[in-house]
């Protein structure tokens, strides 16, 4: 079965470009050259992953950005934008990825693979969702959520929920954030680039919403660890 990627973007031109290099990847592409088209869209069939340019005629993309975040969807943005304060602001709205036009059709090929895989690595049907503190929190790889008994839940990208269980599979154990930037986006870890720090302040914020959950410290020239006793082994199961 074809995935299916929604490109949201005004510029015409460029959504028919990148229908047709992808359309030769085998992935069924639609377009919307606005907000309410993408929403529209989005109603009528949930797409695997969209493609969102942050400059819409009738909507600020990163609101648009949180319209479809709440809906769990995989958005990567797409923006001639090259302040580091935008592409901060994206990421931390839940967006995976950022890429700035001008692009190379190839790397936007590279980039839509790597989320895609993430998500199928993520959806494996026969993982048993994971006691994550005391048995009062689980971790769900299918919906990618954390919950309790008593019904609060938070629900996390597929970047977050790639570090939280790279972090669990590692715990009380440091890791660097060349490990985690090769663990959740399958990149060495370059100093110039601050994905791996906004992601993990992204988890920090949300794992600090409720007590009784994990707390994810820094440990100066080593990286990152999150303690804990609750653990048989200091393995996830």
């Amino acid at each position: 079965m074809k995935n299916h990627i929604l490109v949201v973007d005004d510029d015409n031109d460029l959504c028919e470009m990148i229908r047709e290099y992808l359309s030769e990847e085998f992935f069924h592409v639609e377009i919307a050259n606005s907000a309410s088209e993408a929403l529209s869209h989005v109603s009528k069939s949930i797409p695997d992953l969209i493609l969102l340019d942050i400059r819409l005629p009738d909507m600020d993309g990163l609101n648009l950005l949180t319209d479809l975040k709440e809906q769990n969807l995989d958005v990567i943005l797409l923006s001639g934008k090259t302040e580091v304060a935008d592409k901060v602001s994206g990421l931390e709205l839940g967006a995976e990825d950022y890429i700035t036009k001008p692009f190379h059709i190839r790397e936007l090929l590279a980039r839509v693979r790597l989320v895609l895989r993430r998500q199928e690595n993520n959806s494996i049907t026969d993982i048993k969702p994971t006691d994550l503190i005391g048995n009062d929190w689980t971790l769900d790889p299918r919906s990618q959520q954390l919950f309790n008994h008593q019904g609060k839940y938070i629900h996390l990208t597929s970047h977050e929920y790639s570090l939280l269980y790279f972090l669990l599979s590692n715990i009380n154990e440091a890791v660097s954030r060349d490990q985690i930037s090769r663990a959740v986006y399958d990149a060495a870890w370059s100093p110039s680039a601050r994905r791996v720090d906004t992601l993990i302040y992204q988890l920090r914020q949300k794992l600090k919403i409720y007590p009784g959950l994990p707390e994810i410290r820094t440990l100066h020239s080593k990286g990152y660890v999150i303690y804990s006793d609750d653990y048989d082994d200091g393995k996830l199961s």
